[in-house]
């Protein structure tokens, strides 16, 4: 039996279901053989450049213990995980994401403890309707792709490689390290961002696309998920890769 992940990104069981870009066969067939984790692949989005086009954290975000929302043009998305259950409410985006910056950021938000920090002046009008409906503080911060740009680890901890992000946090009180950018691989751009590197797919167990010690930063990265106790598997054996994140959606209850 399957359950709706609760809070997004955090799941409290062995993840049964992610998101993951359908570019990296390598990623979702070790998802699949070694953790058993079934993957919800991300087609080439026509409206978005190449280097995101697959990216999930670009068109789909959960907000709660039940709703989510998807890009317009992602719809397929929805059918394919209601083939697992359909205890989930996914409302669409009241915009296209689309590309070039900063129409391809409307969902790409990072949603922690009852928050969402984001770039406010761009997100989808959906997220701003339900983050009022379910009493959630919007937090601006400069950065469009929030999503891409941090790694949740609990309900008060991220990591970051953006200072305006990390601003935000610490404002916030929540614990946030931040980090060097520059270092992670993304297809046709100089680099990409730590957040769309890795993903839950476990309580206290974090998917990274490639070897962590690839990041100048690893030693800090390494201390600060030991002191949330969290572990970290590698999933390949290069470099970090910017894959628009490893998104959990349903775990096993």
């Amino acid at each position: 039996m399957l359950k709706f992940i609760e809070k997004p990104g955090l799941p409290e069981n062995r993840v049964a279901v992610s998101l993951v870009s359908s570019e990296y066969t390598q990623i979702h067939t070790k998802l699949a053989k070694i953790f058993g984790i079934e993957t919800v692949l991300v087609k080439k989005n026509a409206f978005l450049s190449d280097d995101i086009s697959t990216h999930p954290d670009c068109v789909f975000v959960q907000l709660n213990a039940d709703t989510a929302i998807i890009d317009k043009n992602s719809k397929y998305i929805v059918k394919k995980l209601t083939n697992y259950s359909d205890c989930l409410n996914v409302i669409e985006s009241d915009g296209v994401v689309m590309s070039p910056y900063p129409n391809d950021i409307g969902l790409n938000v990072t949603v922690i403890n009852g928050k969402i920090i984001c770039n406010s002046k761009f997100i989808d009008n959906n997220i701003k309707l339900y983050a009022d409906n379910l009493g959630f503080d919007i937090i601006h911060c400069n950065q469009g792709y929030s999503a891409c740009s941090t790694i949740v680890l609990n309900n008060n901890a991220l990591i970051t490689d953006d200072i305006t992000i990390h601003s935000s946090a610490v404002k916030n009180g929540i614990d946030s390290i931040l980090i060097s950018k520059g270092s992670v691989k993304l297809l046709y751009r100089d680099y990409g961002f730590i957040g769309g590197t890795c993903g839950m797919i476990d309580k206290n167990l974090l998917a990274f696309t490639g070897k962590l010690n690839s990041h100048p930063d690893f030693e800090l990265i390494r201390a600060f998920l030991h002191k949330y106790n969290v572990n970290y598997i590698e999933l390949t054996e290069g470099p970090l890769i910017d894959i628009g994140g490893i998104i959990p959606v349903y775990e096993h209850c």
